[in-house]
């Protein structure tokens, strides 16, 4: 039996100080991929240079350019539109990879028949250039996704699933249309995880964690990552959740449907967050407090988003 291909999708914006690190960790895998299409989404900083320069050394880096930026799920769309692979890979271009994901995922996929496989991730300090804790503290090796599972570890405040990057069979994405949401300013991958499971995925979850993932604020530095730049719109993700659901209300029923709106509630109330600390910082510090102190679910996230961000600096860095 001829092994599996892997198809990478690397989306790209502006990225020329960070993508070699990104193409490199594909490079390096045990399990050597197919090929890496990387679409430049616009870019106005070298990143096309940088590209072109990669896919003249190395064979499998495949260029899509495009003249407009379009965001990161039209590229990640163009990408997979573009693939030839058994098996569909996102790989963000501020990211990388452990030198054994790739090898893992599938065999961890041909074992088990799954058409949908995502890991733990490895949470990454940009300016320190450390890692400093994994995202979600396992009790389980190989863990099912179910919907009602998934939408339960969504919560904001929670183990964040939703931000999990996934590899997928090129013909499951072919057979049910599954693309990610180009409408969707953030929360894409929430999203995309979600109606993945409505389609009917076969879904498994590895507490390995292989994916080295760049965080907005570096646990050690303090200090925001320049190559992120998206700005969290709740109320956003709270809707495109409402329109999920009803865009699949045969599939997310019962005690999945009943996770769900657990889920949008809790982006309801960052919402609501957002609005009193923009008053804060607008100089309207009093109101701010005075509509925090007078919310109790937010009152209630904000101490458990706060307990979360007290618990990474504690070893062994390894919180659930």
């Amino acid at each position: 039996m001829s092994r599996s291909t892997v198809t990478v999708s690397i989306p790209a914006y502006n990225a020329r100080e960070v993508l070699e690190r990104a193409v490199g960790s594909v490079l390096s895998q045990t399990y050597p991929c197919h090929e890496i299409i990387i679409v430049d989404d616009g870019s106005s900083d070298g990143t096309q240079d940088l590209i072109a320069d990669l896919a003249a050394r190395h064979s499998i880096v495949k260029p899509v350019i495009r003249e407009r930026n379009g965001g990161v799920s039209a590229a990640r769309n163009l990408g997979f539109a573009h693939a030839t692979g058994d098996w569909l890979a996102i790989l963000d271009a501020d990211d990388a990879w452990k030198p054994e994901r790739i090898a893992t995922l599938i065999e961890a996929a041909e074992r088990v028949g799954a058409d949908y496989v995502m890991d733990n991730m490895v949470l990454y300090d940009s300016i320190a250039k450390r890692e400093h804790r994994r995202m979600i503290a396992p009790s389980w090796s190989v863990l099912p996704l179910t919907m009602e599972r998934y939408f339960r570890n969504c919560r904001l405040g929670g183990p964040q699933y939703a931000i999990l990057k996934p590899i997928v069979r090129r013909s499951f994405v072919e057979r049910t249309g599954l693309r990610y949401d180009e409408e969707c300013g953030n929360g894409q991958d929430l999203i995309y995880h979600g109606e993945a499971l409505a389609l009917g995925a076969s879904a498994i979850v590895l507490a390995e964690p292989l994916y080295i993932y760049t965080t907005r604020v570096g646990g050690f530095s303090k200090r925001a990552n320049s190559s992120s730049r998206t700005k969290m719109n709740f109320q956003g993700i709270a809707d495109r959740i409402d329109a999920l659901r009803l865009r699949h209300g045969s599939a997310i029923r019962g005690a999945a449907d009943r996770q769900a709106r657990l889920c949008r509630r809790s982006f309801m109330v960052g919402d609501r967050l957002n609005r009193y600390r923009d008053l804060r910082r607008g100089g309207k510090r009093v109101l701010g407090w005075a509509k925090l102190l007078s919310d109790p679910s937010g009152v209630l996230l904000t101490a458990r988003m706060r307990y979360r961000r007290w618990m990474v600096q504690r070893p062994p860095y390894t919180l659930g």
